[in-house]
């Protein structure tokens, strides 16, 4: 996997939620990221807003 060590402690907003969106999400949150989350489908933000804050409020 890729190490994104510069992206430790930063915040970053991933709009999106199906596969490369998660896939991004791990990452991030893997090398300490501050991570907010969004998509337009209400099934899927309640599919992760366990996993990631989930906020339309950015």
């Amino acid at each position: 996997m890729l190490s994104l060590e510069q992206c430790s402690k930063k915040k970053f907003l991933v709009f999106g939620l199906g596969i490369s969106g998660d896939a991004t999400l791990s990452q991030l949150k893997k090398n300490n990221a501050n991570v907010e989350c969004w998509d337009d489908n209400k099934k899927l933000r309640e599919k992760f807003k366990n996993k990631y804050r989930v906020s339309k409020n950015w």
